[in-house]
């Protein structure tokens, strides 16, 4: 029987069958690799869009807010964007313009 047709072909079968479930074993285990890292894209996808939404939330209410704010200004008859008093110029501190000082004596 070792040496008869039906004999290799059974060999060269079980080969192919081994071979066939290492393949089968070795894409398994690549499909389990790719779901739960498709279970991770999704749950980063799902939080990027809750801060998205979040985002959108924090952005409609400063937008009302600057609309009540501009009624108000216009309620009162001021203009929008207009400054509510001039701005005060900035001298520097003590140690500044003791620096500037000194840096103008030595130029």
């Amino acid at each position: 029987m070792i040496d008869s047709q039906e004999h290799a072909d059974l060999v060269k079968a079980r080969q192919e069958v081994i071979q066939t479930k290492k393949l089968y074993n070795d894409q398994q285990s690549e499909f389990a690799s790719m779901k739960g890292k498709t279970a991770d894209q999704e749950k980063i996808i799902m939080n990027l869009q809750n801060s998205i939404d979040q985002k959108n939330l924090a952005l409609a209410e400063t937008q009302r807010r600057i609309d009540v704010f501009q009624k108000i200004q216009l309620d009162r008859g001021g203009e929008i964007g207009a400054p509510a008093q001039q701005p005060v110029k900035y001298k520097g501190s003590f140690l500044e313009r003791l620096f500037k000082a000194f840096s103008d004596i030595f130029e």
